[in-house]
């Protein structure tokens, strides 16, 4: 397997770069079966969710749960949607 470098991101974020990601995931993925590509898919957007809940759980106020640090997924569930 040869291993691919991830792409560099201009600070601009041009289309250039768009096509770099692109190329980048199409080389790492063009070997995969359909279950592999879901799954890897699926792993990239359970992450992106993690991280999305516990930045937007910064915004809620923790002071009402006694809470010093960043926020747990169980502690994620527990707060009310609004």
């Amino acid at each position: 397997m040869i291993m691919i470098a991830k792409p560099v991101i201009s600070p601009d974020f041009t289309v250039e770069d768009i096509h770099r990601i692109r190329e980048y995931h199409y080389e790492l993925t063009k070997d995969m079966t359909t279950q592999e590509r879901i799954n890897f898919y699926n792993e990239g957007g359970r992450a992106f969710l993690r991280k999305w809940k516990r930045k937007s759980c910064r915004r809620y106020n923790f002071k009402q749960f006694n809470i010093l640090k960043a926020p747990t997924d169980e502690l994620i569930e527990l707060i009310p949607k609004s």
